[in-house]
């Protein structure tokens, strides 16, 4: 620590006053060029760093914990320091160089002088000082990087022995630490914050944290020159899928001076190889896109089956769909599948899957794809009740991904081929210490096209490896941060396309140095074949009195309709039928967002007035008119029947000798099918019993429910 502005530590500094011309009152960033040398003064959590009443002079605040004001020095300097003056409490600050930190406290009285020198090259300080109020009137920096003894230049480069991998195979990575020099680099390290691939082993051997997925190499004083490390890893089966990448991520560092920091990181990826999978069956099941198609499991029409739904408490086992495998070696067999029909919308929720806290349960338009990925929906107070501060966890994850177009709380949303996607990487450093050198990367998806990037915040791409690096060279605790940038979807990207992204954010000098991978936001183009629209019938009702009935419908498609109302049109004779029933589901928080979900039955909230000869169901062989709206308010609706009236061949809502005639026309046939609708008894022939049936029973519309 120099507390004396004449120090020779400072014999060729620079002085810089302060505020610079032209600086506007209230600004909270700004950069100073003087010569060869680039000096940022950033506010950080409100630390004000402003002019005003108290100039000359840029006025710092730091009431509440982590306010101040980060300066960056670019290139890094020998000896940095300021002049400064108490307002309400008595400036100070940390001065971070590459071989150790200073700290200055309570530097109190009016033009006082602090800094530092012979702590290593100095990137970064950060003017903090609990409960004080002060001004910044000058800066005093030397220029230029020294190249003279005591500093060396790491850098180092990253390999994957494949760019694409699929389950069971083995990975090894190559990592060249080079020292360009002058000088040794005293106490070297290197850390390699590993992907989720079984560790096997690594050459020269080093140290490895089971529990963080990390290796430690202790370089000790690493002469100028390339040193080789190798690393084997192994994907386990079930742990990678079609659109995710591992990946990896090394660090080089010592105490030493170090010219340039910026390619002391390495990072290097592979994918999942969907072309040697394409074409494959679908394992209707197992929660994995088996051929890569961008359809999983009962989404697929491989399958055949109906998408399951997560179960309430209380909720009907016998719809979950479970799981035989006796020989490891052939496909999984499914038992338990259960159609929408005859599955209770009740008995079902929307569960938040991923995150570290997972399994929340939230409402149920929560869930719906195109929730959160149309800003104009009109339903705005009852989808923020889904952002729960961050996606998939209610407790707060510091460290975390958003989009817009965003995604729902599972992560996904929707997306068109060339549609411009807006991606931003929140970070916190939430010790009790500052963070240094901490990295920020992204890797571009292979669907985003790169020749529309455009980064925010000083991020670097590599073409070469499609990511981005930010550096941020000091985050206080509890200084919540992010990152920006914007790309397009390529435009030629075919329907179901998943254009997945995850965000990594480095700690290196955390104990232990510490890695997180945000939880993906994945964007899917639509399939015209499986487009996420609902597709709604009655299929049911249950007398609740003798002229009221419970109303089921039952919506077989993938989307979710809202605020869904049922009523009989065209009656037949001997039916009659007054108002409308209505649906939601029993998680919605709000009447406004009542949600009739996918894949599943809803029962109305009231008793339909329904009259109807007999004291069977009359319900599915109605006319019914059934209306819904989407999340921007737009009214849809649409009349269907579920089922058609038996024995009513010529679809005129009557059974009479028309019909009749139709059974006698081909007596002593073969039913066509077993759905054949002559074949009344279902013994798969034609004869005059089933005309029979028709003409007995079926003489009046709804005879068949007699």
């Amino acid at each position: 620590m120099v507390l004396d502005r004449t120090d020779p530590a400072f014999a060729d500094a620079i002085s810089i006053p302060l505020p610079p011309a032209g600086l506007a009152a209230g600004v909270t960033t700004f950069q100073i060029v003087s010569g060869g040398t680039t000096i940022g003064l950033l506010s950080t959590n409100g630390g004000l760093l402003a002019t005003g009443s108290f100039a000359p002079g840029v006025v710092v605040r730091t009431f509440g914990p982590g306010q101040g004001v980060t300066v960056s020095v670019s290139p890094q300097t020998t000896a940095i320091g300021f002049t400064a003056s108490q307002i309400d409490g008595c400036p100070g600050g940390t001065f971070f160089g590459a071989a150790q930190t200073q700290q200055a406290n309570q530097i109190c009285g009016t033009n006082r002088f602090f800094g530092a020198a012979d702590i290593g090259l100095i990137g970064a300080v950060q003017l903090e000082q609990s409960g004080s109020l002060w001004k910044i009137t000058e800066i005093l920096v030397v220029q230029g990087t020294p190249s003279g003894p005591g500093s060396a230049d790491l850098g180092a480069a990253k390999t994957a022995s494949t760019p694409r991998v699929i389950d069971g195979e083995d990975v090894s990575w190559g990592i060249d630490v080079t020292n360009a020099g002058p000088n040794p680099a005293l106490g070297a390290r290197l850390i390699d914050l590993l992907p989720p691939p079984t560790y096997l082993g690594s050459t020269p051997s080093a140290g490895y944290d089971f529990e963080n997925h990390v290796l430690h190499w202790p370089l000790g004083d690493l002469s100028p020159g390339t040193s080789h490390f190798a690393i084997r890893t192994h994907v386990e089966p079930l742990a990678m899928s079609c659109d995710e990448r591992f990946l990896n991520v090394a660090i080089v560092s010592s105490p030493t001076a170090d010219a340039a920091l910026t390619n002391n990181v390495a990072v290097s990826s592979v994918g999942f190889d969907k072309e040697r999978v394409a074409g494959n069956a679908e394992f209707c099941g197992n929660g994995l896109d088996d051929n890569c198609d961008g359809l999983v499991d009962c989404t697929d029409p491989g399958c055949g089956c109906f998408p399951v739904l997560p179960s309430a408490p209380g909720g009907d086992p016998s719809c979950h769909v479970d799981l035989i495998q006796p020989d490891p070696t052939q496909p999984p067999i499914i038992v338990g599948n259960c159609s929408p029909e005859n599955t209770p919308a009740p008995q079902h929720e929307c569960r938040v899957s991923r995150g570290t806290c997972g399994n929340v349960s939230v409402p149920s338009y929560c869930c719906d794809p195109s929730s959160w990925s149309n800003p104009s929906n009109n339903a705005s107070q009852a989808i923020g009740q889904c952002d729960l501060g961050v996606s998939g966890c209610v407790p707060h994850d510091p460290n975390f991904k958003e989009s817009d177009p965003t995604v729902n709380l599972n992560g996904y949303g929707l997306a068109s081929a060339g549609q411009l996607i807006t991606y931003r990487i929140h970070y916190e450093n939430d010790g009790n210490a500052d963070a240094l050198q901490v990295k920020i990367i992204d890797e571009l998806d292979s669907d985003l096209d790169a020749s529309t990037l455009v980064i925010d915040d000083g991020g670097v791409y590599d073409p070469n490896t499609r990511v981005i690096v930010w550096t941020d060279p000091v985050v206080p605790p509890l200084d919540p941060r992010f990152v920006t940038f914007r790309a397009r979807v390529r435009a030629d990207a075919p329907p179901a396309t998943h254009v997945r992204n995850v965000g990594t954010i480095v700690f290196p000098n955390a104990d232990p140095p510490s890695r997180t991978d945000t939880d993906f936001v994945d964007h899917v183009i639509v399939s015209p074949t499986h487009p996420p629209v609902p597709r709604l019938a009655v299929t049911k009702c249950v007398r609740a009195s003798a002229s009221t009935w419970k109303v089921f419908v039952t919506n077989t498609g993938g989307g979710f309709a809202y605020n869904v109302t049922a009523s009989v049109v065209s009656p037949p004779a001997g039916v009659t039928s007054s108002g409308s029933a209505t649906f939601r589901h029993k998680d919605d928080a709000l009447p406004a967002l009542s949600t009739v979900i996918p894949g599943a039955t809803t029962e109305s909230t009231n008793a339909l007035a329904l009259q109807a000869p007999g004291s069977a169901d009359p319900c599915p062989y109605l006319h019914w008119q059934l209306a819904w709206e989407d999340l921007q308010g737009a009214r849809q609706s649409q009349t269907v029947q579920y089922a058609p009236l038996p024995c009513d061949f010529d679809a005129d809502g009557d059974v009479d000798r028309v019909d009749t005639a139709a059974i006698t026309a081909a007596r002593n046939q073969n039913a066509s099918g077993p759905q054949d609708p002559r074949d009344v008894d279902h013994d798969g022939r034609i004869t005059v019993l089933d005309a029979r049936t028709c003409a007995t029973r079926c003489t009046r519309p709804l005879c068949a429910t007699q």
